[in-house]
Order: structure tokens, then sequence, then C-alpha cells
């Protein structure tokens, strides 16, 4: 429809009748409006294809059809029009079922006054206005615009589009709604056939299904746009129309693809997470292809983050994600899975092939890492799995190089290891075992066994060190050994350590109360998870109290790798523990740092000599010479020296002539029942060794 060249509304006026017409022609003579008029519905039907028309007046009683029939198809193809009627009193009913389908806007009675015509279009063209204005502004704030395509019985088809079309495809104020043209001439040229093929399909096929498409703007800005579509038949079944609503989704097309680019991808280093490596790897898999998985661990990353920060520890992780991508090959596909921990899809190889990528990346961690004045030296252990033709899931390839990855690590700093099938069992008792641990510790079935320690100047037993033991239902007694590794990689061990130290006090408190002469001591063993948890020193402290024991009774054994762990945290655990009246001893000297430094500020009374110093003393050199500093070095800072794993009188001699203050071993006794340990009197029986 072209535009009115007068800013004045044009009124339609339409009726069978020359005279009426020619009577509201003169009546609205000097009305603010511009009148046309048409004899017949189809006439009617020809002005509002060709030219602008804001309110249509129609009489009901005309001989081709009914006004409310011609309304109703007025309002199907051109709804922004307003709609009056003007009825004798026998159409009544007609006019008021038009209204309440909303048909029209309003209805009058004939014979009209000028007066209540013309307050009638002013009020329909008021509220169309306000009408349009709510459209405009909704669809603008939406960043929308709506297209109607009407497509009538004889194939003709007309368009119409809401004004926020102007905005969005930035015409002028002038721009003609009533065409495709002004989304045509917009339509990137690489999908103008597409449009057009859905615009076809719509029109003629009626089947609008929804589509995406560039448009390319002034400044060869491209959009992309969203179009949903939806069609419906008109009531006499003759013809359809078409409602479309276009959105530009530029900025959500963006949103999506970030969104997209953070679901699969590690935020710190940029390489790909563990949902992109998985669906990697089954693609490879769903081809039947060959494969290997690469699982790595930064070794000993925990330390670099508890002593440098975590701000420091993201940097290492960024710069050893870039190195890595600098390192291997482009079609390997790097991922960081969580923590220190990365995986590599390594395409068409097997594990040997695969190994080499390996290597590739160990010869690259020879390189130090520098920030300012710190030079960062770091290794990793890589576990490797292969298909190699087997039938085998995603996750069983990275549970089999994750288990190699941990087979690795016990073969010492910057090893790589192939994943075979012993690894899986190992690892599935492993899971076994940690399991029966969870319910011995809910059946109570760990129990104490007693080492006596021994004063090498009276050979009497002065204390007695508490051996935890499994009495499994199955397999009858369990050593610590087959046990104490896998409560601490779970976590179970804090739990154990406490039940350790509640039974170790219990008794200790039923010998007091047996022989309440007898002055010695309980010691027992505590895991550097347990001795590092928070409230470590509040919980032991309530041990205490309700065994009815002293404090001073006690002697934690801490090893000393374990105190090096966190030394700033060990030095006030241990101050805590001292002004509490409990006892230290550093287990398994020797083995760490053994350093004179450090050692002058752990405030203990006793140092352990580690047994694979002590065993062969005799006969080797070396050990007797480790040995002897030992001592000489406790002795240096007040403490004294108690010597584990005695088992030859000639080794016991020689302690005594180094000074040693106390030793334990099977020489004297195995560790005991608790029976039998509160027999042991003495062991004169070794006071002229």
């Amino acid at each position: 429809m072209k535009k009115s060249s007068t800013d004045a509304p044009v009124i339609l006026f339409v009726d069978d009748e020359q005279r009426v017409l020619k009577s509201l022609q003169r009546i609205m003579t000097y009305e603010p409006f511009c009148v046309r008029t048409a004899v017949s519905a189809a006439e009617a039907m020809k002005i509002l294809k060709t030219e602008h028309v804001d309110a249509v007046v129609s009489d009901e009683k005309m001989p081709e059809k009914t006004g409310s029939e011609f309304l109703s198809e007025v309002r199907a193809l051109y709804p922004h029009v307003c709609r009056i009627m003007l009825t004798g009193q026998a159409e009544l009913s007609s006019a008021v079922q038009a209204i309440n389908e909303g048909r029209i806007f309003r209805f009058l009675l004939k014979p009209v006054k000028l007066e209540e015509l013309v307050s009638a279009i002013a009020e329909c063209l008021d509220e169309k206005f306000k009408s349009e204005q709510v459209f405009k502004l909704s669809q603008h704030t939406a960043g929308v615009c709506s297209l109607e395509m009407h497509v009538s019985s004889d194939g003709q088809t007309l368009f119409r589009w809401s004004a926020n079309a102007r905005f969005m495809f930035e015409l002028g104020e002038d721009a003609s709604l009533d065409n495709m043209d002004i989304l045509y001439q917009r339509v990137h040229p690489d999908d103008l056939e597409k449009v057009r093929s859905l615009e076809k399909q719509c029109t003629e096929f009626s089947l609008c299904p929804e589509n995406e498409y560039r448009i390319v703007l002034p400044g060869g800005r491209v959009h992309w746009i969203s179009q949903i579509n939806d069609g419906f038949r008109s009531a006499d079944g003759r013809g359809y129309t078409v409602l479309a609503v276009l959105k530009d989704i530029t900025e959500s097309l963006k949103h999506r693809k970030l969104l997209h680019y953070q679901a699969y991808h590690d935020p710190l280093t940029g390489l790909g997470n563990r949902a992109l490596f998985m669906d990697e790897v089954q693609k490879v898999l769903s081809k039947k292809g060959e494969a290997a998985v690469l699982f790595l661990d930064l070794d000993d990353f925990k330390l670099v983050n508890d002593s440098m920060g975590h701000g420091f520890g993201d940097w290492l992780l960024k710069s050893f994600a870039k190195r890595l991508k600098e390192t291997i090959p482009d079609h390997v596909l790097p991922a960081r899975l969580g923590g220190d921990e990365f995986a590599l899809l390594v395409p068409g190889v097997c594990a040997d092939e695969a190994c080499g990528v390996a290597n590739m990346i160990m010869d690259s961690l020879a390189r130090p890492f520098r920030l300012d004045d710190y030079e960062i030296h770091v290794c990793a252990s890589i576990g490797v799995s292969a298909v190699q033709g087997r039938n085998v899931s995603v996750n069983d390839l990275l549970r089999e190089a994750d288990t190699a990855m941990y087979s690795a690590k016990g073969l010492g700093e910057c090893s790589i290891k192939i994943f075979d099938s012993s690894m899986h069992d190992k690892a599935a008792d492993r899971f076994r075992l940690n399991s029966e641990l969870h319910r011995a510790l809910q059946r109570d079935e760990f129990f104490m066994e007693y080492q006596p320690v021994v004063d090498l100047k009276t050979l009497k037993p002065v204390g007695f060190e508490a051996l935890v033991r499994w009495n499994h239902p199955e397999r009858g007694i369990v050593m610590p050994d087959s046990f104490i590794s896998v409560a601490e990689e779970s976590g179970i061990i804090i739990s154990l350590g406490m039940r350790v130290a509640e039974l170790s006090c219990r008794q200790a408190g039923i010998w007091i109360e047996e022989n309440p002469q007898n002055n010695f001591f309980m010691s027992f063993n505590v895991s550097v998870k347990q001795f590092h948890q928070a409230g470590f020193v509040e919980k032991l402290e309530n041990i205490i109290h309700k065994a009815g024991i002293t404090p001073d009774r006690l002697k934690v054994e801490i090893t000393e790798s374990g105190i090096m762990d966190d030394v700033e945290l060990s030095m006030k655990i241990m101050n805590r523990m001292k002004e509490l009246g409990v006892g230290l001893q550093i287990d398994d000297f020797g083995t760490g740092y053994s350093s004179l430094e450090y050692l002058q500020r752990i405030p203990a009374g006793n140092l352990k000599i580690d047994k694979s110093f002590v065993s062969g003393m005799n006969v080797d050199p070396d050990k007797f010479a480790i040995v002897r500093t030992i001592i000489d070095l406790a002795r240096s800072v007040g403490m004294k020296t108690v010597a584990e794993g005695v088992e030859k009188v000639e080794e016991l001699s020689l302690l005594r002539q180094l000074g040693c203050d106390y030793v334990q071993g099977y020489l004297f006794d195995r560790p005991l029942r608790s029976k039998a340990a509160a027999e042991v009197t003495d062991y004169r029986q070794f006071s002229r060794e």
C-alpha cells in the first residue's frame, strides 16, 4: 500500500448506495480526514491493496457480502486498519457478534450523527496509534521485527512488515514496508537463495521451517537473523497467512559460542577440558581407529602450591600448558583434566609409539620455568594406554592411563609407564581394600600390639610403641604394611589414626590403673595428614582426658619427611603439643633431610634411628658412620636416641658403645598383646653383650 500524500488519516467508506456515500462524503468535508469511497467490498479491497488506508467504515447490509464478512477479510489481510460497522436495528445481533469476535472496533446505528461518527473514528485511530506504539516499542526492546504474508485464493501475496524492520535493517523512515525487497537487499549473497527458498515454501507449500541467515548492514557489518514462522488458513479456507518473527541473534550467537568454548575448555590454561577430551576420544573409538591416551601428573605440584601460593601455582600450570602445546605434534590433543592432571590423545598410534610423545614432554621439562628471580624445575609422571584393536570405552582408556600414571609415580620422578592388566588387578585390589578399611573401622576390627622400648643402661622397658593390626574376617591378622599406604591415599588414615590414638591411650590408662608405680611412656605413629589436620591437638587432648592419663605419658611419632611437608604448620602444631605436655619423637630419622639447622628448631625429645641403618651396621662401615653421626647430632641438640629394628647382639653392642639411649627390636621382643606386654620386667640376659 502506498502512503497517502497528505498527513490526514485516510477513511474508506463502503456502501452499495451512492447517495449514502455522497452524504457521508459531504458531512465529512470539514473534518480532518481524507475520505475515499467504494460501492462494493471488491472495490474496497482494490483500494486497500494499492493505497494507504487508516480506517474502514462499512455498511453491514450489502448485496455481495455482508459488512461483517468484508471486515473479517480486512482484519485478516490488513489487521492494522481500523474497522467500524454501520448497521440498522435489524442487523444489530450480527454487529454485536462481530465485536465479540474482534472483527470490528465499533458499530454505529443508522442514521448516524456526524459527531458520533467523527468521535468513533477518532477513538479508533487513537487506539490504533497507541497499540502500534506499544507494539513498536516492544519489538524494538526485544530486538525483533515481524512480517505478515497473506496469500489470497487467487495466488496473490501481500506483504506487511512491522515498523521496527526499518530499524533492524537500518533503512530510511520512508522505506516501504509492503514488499520483500527490504529483506532481500540486506541478505548476505551466500544466504539469499536459502531465504528466497524459505519464502517460496511458506507461500506456495505452507511449509514454514525456522531459519538462520546473515544480513549485511551498511559499512559491511554482518549480523545474524533468526526467523521463526507460523501459518494458518483463513476461515473460509481460501486464503493463507504466514506470520514471521525475525530476531537479530548476533550477540546471542557470540554468547552461545563463548558458552560453548567455556563448556569445552579449561579457563586457566586454554586447553581442552575433560568434556572435550572425552568427546574427541569417543570420535576416534567410534571410527574403530587406533589411538593412545597419555595421563600426565606434575610431580610434587602440591609442594609448589603450599610453599609459593596458588597464584604462583596457576602461573606454573599456564606456563606448562604453553610449553606442552609448543612441544607436542599438531595432531595431538592436549587437555587439562583438573588440578595438575593433564591428558593427551595421540591418534593412530600404539602404546610404544605414544611413548615417543611422552619422551618429548619429558625432554621439554629438562628446561626450568622462570619467573622473575625464581627458577622452577618440574617433572611429571606419565601413564600410557592404547586401543590396540580392543573394544574399549573412553572411560576404560582414561582409567588405564591413570592407573599406569600412578604406577609410574611409584618408580620415582620423571617416569613413564605403559598400562598392563596386572596394574588393573592391583588397582582393583586397592579399591577393594579401601572399602574393607571403611568397614573395618565401623566393625572395630583394629587392635594394637606393643613393642617394648628398652633403656640401654638398665635394660628395662621404659615405654612401648603401639602398633596397629587388622583382624580381617577372612584373611586373619593383616600387618600395617599391607594397608597403610591405601589408607594414606584414600584419607581414611585420619580416622584410623584417631582410632589408634584412642586404643593406645585407653591401654595406657588400664596399665596405670593396674600398677600405678609404672612410669613408662606410650608412643604411636601419626601420619602427616592426621598431624596437619585442623583441630588435631584438641582431639588428642580430648582422647587423653577420656583415657584418664596425663599428657606426659604420651609420645607422638612423626616422620621427618612429614614435618618437612609443611615446616611452618608443623612447628605450630609441635609447639602446641609441647604446651599440652605431650612428647614428640622424630621417626625414621636419617632417611630425609637430616639437617642440624631444622633439627634445632624442633621441640622433640627423642630421635628414632631408622632400622635400615641399624640393620647390618656391624658389617657395613657406612651404616655405622651414619648411626654414629645421628647419635652425635641428637646429643648436640639435647635429644635422646631410639634405635629401631635391633635384631643382633652385635648391633646392640655397637649401639651401647656409641651412647644410644634406647633400643627396640626383635632381639628383645616382637610386638606383644597387651597382657604379655604388661608382664615384661627387664632384659638382663643382654647385660654382658
